[in-house]
Parts: structure tokens; C-alpha cells; sequence
């Protein structure tokens, strides 16, 4: 795309900025096909066909009253993400809420809302007491909810049904419990669970 030249100025005479002034409009123009529809179009000019965003190397800093909405290489999934930043409410880094990952091989897997919110779920067993640590990137600051679904709850040997306690550990991670004041022996007895954790 031609350079937007600073033309013209004051000591320019027209007859010597008249090519200049034409290479600027064709700058424009160029640069108005990027993204946007047609500048001729008599019904949706002026408006977005889409947005192209750079990929920054370095977080950007945002006043008190702005948003801001960038590209920026997640170090969790490697991948270049969307990310939105205010002030005061995401941190140093922003939210990369287009950033994801599941987990196959041990059923678990992450996203972050717009918000700010880090989501998590899984599909996991317990096994008398189950500690679910904060081991996995993106980390927990505080965890605000824990939400269980026994995919089959298992009876002791007294067909008492066994109940899964959930407990948040310090904020951050959370403790699952197979319930021993209903069942007699059977201690080595698992359940199988879905879970899903809201938190920042």
C-alpha cells in the first residue's frame, strides 16, 4: 500500500501536491478495503465486514475508563487468543476468554468467560476422600462454586446409598468425600462423578 503522505502543507503550492493528494486518496481507499464494505455501497457503507487483530508481544496498559480488546499468544494453550482488559478487575494480563483446553487423556478441560470467570470441568472418580488440587494451568485464586453429578452412586454393603460431601479447600481447590456415615465396610468403594468449578 502507497505511504499517506503529509500533504499539503503550508508553504506547498496545489500544482506541485496534486499527485500527492491523489496518492493519498488511493491510500485511503486501499486501506478502506481491509475489513470494511465497500465505501460506494449506498446501503451498509462505513460499516465493518470484519476485524483483523495484530498479535501483541506485550500486554497493553489501559486507562481507568477503557476496555480494551486484543490478540495476544496464550502461554497455556500457545495459541493466539482474544483477549479483553479493564482496569482494576482482570489483572495485569487481561482475559483471553477465547482460550481453551481439553484434556482427553484425563478428562478435564477449561475455559475463561469474558468476565473474568475461570471455568473448569471433568470427569473424575472418588475414592474415599478425593483431594481435587489446583495443580493445572490456568490457575485458581478462589473458587466460588462447586457443582457435583454422580454419574452412578454405588451402595454399601448394607445397600445404604453413598453420598458424595463436597467440601473447597482453602479457596482454591476442592475435597470430595464418599459419605462413611452411610455405609458399613466398604471403604474401598468409588464413584464416578461429572464436576465443574466457577471461580477467578
Amino acid at each position: 500500500m502507497p505511504n499517506y503522505n503529509d500533504t499539503p502543507l503550508a508553504a506547498d503550492r496545489i500544482n506541485d501536491t496534486q499527485s500527492l493528494i491523489r496518492e493519498n486518496f488511493n491510500s485511503i481507499d486501499t486501506a478502506w478495503q481491509i475489513n470494511h464494505v465497500d465505501i460506494t455501497d449506498g446501503i451498509d457503507y462505513g460499516k465493518h465486514s470484519g476485524a483483523d487483530f495484530v498479535e501483541l508481544t506485550n500486554h497493553p496498559t489501559v486507562a481507568a475508563t477503557d476496555v480494551t480488546l486484543y490478540n495476544f499468544v496464550n502461554p497455556t494453550t500457545t495459541n493466539n487468543e482474544l483477549y479483553v482488559k479493564k482496569t482494576g478487575a482482570l489483572g495485569v494480563a487481561g482475559t483471553p476468554f477465547t482460550a481453551y483446553e481439553w484434556d482427553a487423556i484425563n478428562n478435564r478441560g477449561w475455559t475463561y468467560l469474558p468476565s473474568g470467570l475461570l471455568m473448569k470441568w471433568g470427569l473424575s472418580t472418588a475414592n474415599g476422600v478425593t483431594n481435587f488440587t489446583n495443580a493445572d494451568a490456568p490457575y485458581y485464586t478462589t473458587i466460588y462454586n462447586v457443582g457435583v453429578t454422580p454419574l452412578a452412586v454405588p451402595a454399601d454393603s448394607n445397600r445404604d446409598v453413598i453420598l458424595l460431601n463436597v467440601t473447597v479447600n482453602a479457596g482454591v481447590s476442592f475435597v470430595l468425600q464418599l459419605d462413611g456415615a452411610r455405609r458399613l465396610a466398604n471403604t474401598a468403594q468409588a464413584c464416578d462423578f461429572y464436576w465443574t468449578t466457577i471461580g477467578v
